[in-house]
């Protein structure tokens, strides 16, 4: 069993393989917005598939880069996040079935 804060272990055998995706911290912007910036890179190469200033934690705003990425870039095998919040609750579940074309 891995522990909860060893790193994922993910083999990407090409680029474009395999996605990451995180939420890189939150800060608040001028005006007070709260501004959560999403990250979504190529394990492999690292190169960078989506940086979005995300304005909310929303599953829908997620799939809609997910998908925007899928089109621009193809799409990978596998997407990897580290499960916490806010990818681990019970609306994002749904976008491992059918989201951008994944079974």
């Amino acid at each position: 069993m891995r522990h909860p804060s060893a790193p994922p272990h993910v083999n990407a055998r090409a680029p474009n393989d395999v996605w990451m995706m995180d939420y890189e911290g939150w800060f608040r912007v001028g005006d007070g917005t709260r501004c959560d910036p999403l990250t979504i890179h190529d394990a492999l190469s690292r190169a960078s598939r989506v940086y979005r200033a995300m304005v909310a934690l929303k599953t829908d705003d997620v799939k809609k880069q997910l998908e925007g990425a899928s089109h621009r870039f193809g799409l990978p095998s596998a997407i990897s996040s580290d499960n916490g919040t806010p990818f681990a609750s019970a609306g994002s579940r749904d976008c491992r079935f059918g989201c951008c074309g994944f079974p």
